[in-house]
């Protein structure tokens, strides 16, 4: 789904509705974990939205438009969202360690991909091409990828009754780490809102580990 919103909406919304389903997780940390958010937290958390609008504030050229294109971005909303709380459940069931459990939520993603993908190759009337530079690349990413989760599982559970510093912590430092990566690796170009957003991110950031320590 973020692949066909990618394509039918850009990137740059794209990226807006990913970090914006932190909404989602927080909203669960409050009423369904029933996590005590302290008034630093909220003030930290305030700082991390404002830090988002400002570091993905970037002209959009695409000019991709289709019908239903804001569906898009709903799905990709609303999934990215669901899929943190069910991390955090995943994390805080003990009857089958995690590790286990994620190795089948990856055989079962694995075989959905290939099933959905395959389909909508089909509909467009294109060919399953594998070469070697999919495969390193799709290698690459795909324990990158494990790593992250693997990490995220553990830090839900090193953090389990402070489950918005993990929500909140991992979005801003992603964000924050692929600005930078962007600027220095890749050359783009960063407006003075978007270094604002960064140092609002950092400020965030350490607003969290330090109501974390002082809880």
């Amino acid at each position: 789904m973020q692949y066909l919103s990618i394509k039918n909406t850009g990137i740059i919304k794209t990226d807006i509705a990913q970090r914006m389903s932190l909404f989602i997780p927080i909203l669960a940390s409050i009423f369904i974990f029933k996590e005590d958010i302290s008034n630093l937290k909220y003030i930290a958390l305030l700082i991390g939205f404002l830090s988002i609008g400002f570091i993905l504030k970037k002209e959009d050229n695409s000019n991709i438009k289709t019908k239903y294109s804001f569906l898009y971005l709903v799905f990709v909303f609303f999934g990215f969202g669901i899929i943190d709380i069910c991390f955090k459940q995943v994390a805080l069931y003990s009857t089958t360690p995690y590790t286990t459990t994620l190795f089948f939520i990856f055989c079962m993603a694995l075989i959905l991909s290939i099933i959905f993908y395959g389909s909508y190759l089909k509909i467009i009337n294109q060919r399953f091409i594998i070469t070697k530079k999919t495969v390193l690349f799709g290698s690459l990413i795909g324990v990158l990828n494990f790593m992250n989760i693997y990490f995220y599982l553990n830090a839900h559970k090193a953090f389990s009754s402070n489950p918005t510093v993990v929500f909140a912590g991992m979005n801003y430092g992603v964000i924050l780490l692929g600005t930078l990566i962007g600027y220095f690796y890749f050359k783009e170009k960063l407006s003075k809102l978007n270094i604002l957003g960064l140092l609002l991110s950092v400020i965030s950031i350490g607003l969290l580990i330090y109501s974390q320590l002082s809880s």
